[in-house]
């Protein structure tokens, strides 16, 4: 696409889609008709800078969505270390509520409203925090099951499905080590 400005500078840009992981990033990259006819130094200097701040802009994102992966993870005495999607999210929303060896599963959420709680109920669960709060208050409330038990922070929650036998909940960036399991989501 092209526009022009008020000036008759002529501007070029395209809107690109970048795949990073499993992340689609949109970035827009801009290019200008450097012809001498059209634009000045001062211009294209500007055009320059503004094509370095978007380009960093996108460059940060994209490090940002390497580095941050979502995962579920059990306290080492649960014995199954690999589930589907569908499986995790039947243990989360408390349909499932003992493991395959019948201990009984204990599951640590943080609150709705928190960023880490959004993007794992969306990116691994495939369903919307609001959704999960609704399957959640209808068990309760009907008193045929319980909710997940709310921790206040991230520090908290590791620390929880770290000391509770059977407990699973969920992490960014977690590694084997530290007393934890991090779940294989098959596919």
């Amino acid at each position: 696409m092209s526009t022009i400005n008020g000036n008759g500078s002529r501007y070029m840009y395209e809107i690109h889609k970048i795949v990073v992981g499993d992340r689609l990033l949109n970035s827009v990259f801009c290019s200008v008709d450097c012809s001498k006819h059209y634009i000045n130094d001062e211009v294209y200097k500007d055009v320059v800078i503004n094509k370095l701040a978007i380009f960093t802009v996108c460059l940060l994102l994209s490090l940002k969505a390497l580095g941050s992966e979502v995962s579920a993870i059990t306290h080492p005495s649960v014995e199954k270390s690999a589930y589907t999607k569908l499986e995790l999210r039947r243990i989360f929303s408390k349909r499932v509520t003992k493991w395959p060896n019948g201990q009984p599963i204990v599951v640590f959420v943080l609150e709705s409203s928190h960023p880490l709680h959004k993007r794992f109920s969306k990116e691994v669960l495939k369903i919307f925090p609001y959704q999960l709060d609704r399957i959640w208050n209808k068990m309760t409330f009907s008193g045929v099951g319980t909710a997940p038990i709310v921790v206040k922070d991230y520090e908290t929650l590791l620390k929880e499905v770290r000391e509770t036998p059977g407990a699973i909940g969920y992490g960014e960036n977690i590694t084997q080590e530290g007393g934890l399991h991090v779940v294989e989501i098959k596919e």
